[in-house]
């Protein structure tokens, strides 16, 4: 079983997405050649002519920004209205943050907390639906420091905190990275974190006084029908959890203190939710 990882916008304060997102399809290995050739197939399609479909990458950041139009509206409307229905073994978690205060200090040590969320999200529903496989985490290369830093990271906490070396029964402790452009699962994760984190910035900005707007009520609709899509494929996880967590804002002031060196405890390992 593969987990494909992706983030939209970045933890960052001086960052512009005041949502920034972190998104995990998971794809049973029988399901991947579908889902590649139908989304090519889908590019081959809607691309413009001066457009290679095998080479064109989906990003949600040239294809759900809000100045996007003409053919990017209705690739957008046919990925997730058929192309993404379509998935049948398909599922999504997703942890969707709020903009910190300030500056995260950066500790090569610590896995960053929104990641944890979506490792726990991942190993429950591997424990609840999948008891005898594993998921391997695939995510789209940052480069070789990034990349090195992010994988010592991630092995670290499986290894050496106690609710790591739980997850270990369901996830393999090396995480994979590879180039987006070639591999349509990271193209999955890249429009569905896009997606929730434009719809939630749009769902923020509507219901602010700020003179100065830029998503119109259209842009919110459309967002809010394509993430009622994505809810339908949602991780199968206990009554209690939800499989895409809004962060409060409580909860990202535990991301800012994780990051600065604080022990982590059962409260921050299982979050509180926020359903929007």
């Amino acid at each position: 079983m593969f987990v494909y990882l992706d983030e939209s916008g970045r933890l960052d304060a001086e960052d512009t997405a005041k949502r920034p997102t972190i998104a995990g399809v998971i794809i049973p290995e029988k399901s991947l050649n579908d889902a590649t050739s139908t989304l090519l197939n889908l590019k081959r399609e809607l691309c413009p002519p001066f457009i290679n479909p095998e080479m064109y990458e989906l990003k949600a950041n040239k294809i759900l920004r809000p100045s996007a139009g003409g053919w990017k509206i209705e690739l957008a409307e046919r990925f997730f209205c058929d192309y993404f229905v379509s998935l049948e073994d398909v599922r999504v978690v997703a942890v969707v943050c709020r903009r910190p205060s300030k500056l995260l200090k950066s500790n090569s040590d610590i896995l960053p907390l929104h990641h944890i969320w979506l490792l726990t999200k991942i190993f429950n529903y591997m424990q609840e639906n999948k008891p005898d496989e594993f998921a391997s985490f695939v995510y789209d290369s940052q480069g070789n420091d990034a990349d090195e830093r992010l994988s010592r990271e991630f092995t670290s906490y499986l290894y050496r905190h106690p609710q790591g070396q739980e997850f270990l029964r369901s996830i393999t402790p090396t995480p994979l990275f590879v180039n987006s452009s070639l591999v349509p699962g990271i193209e999955l994760a890249d429009m569905i974190a896009g997606c929730l984190r434009h719809q939630a910035d749009a769902y923020d900005e509507q219901n602010t006084s700020s003179p100065k707007k830029a998503y119109s009520n259209w842009h919110l609709s459309r967002y809010t029908r394509y993430k009622r899509i994505i809810e339908q494929k949602q991780a199968e996880l206990s009554p209690n959890q939800y499989s895409i967590q809004y962060a409060s804002k409580d909860a990202m002031e535990r991301v800012l203190a994780h990051a600065e060196g604080k022990p982590l405890d059962n409260a921050d390992v299982e979050p509180e939710d926020v359903k929007k």
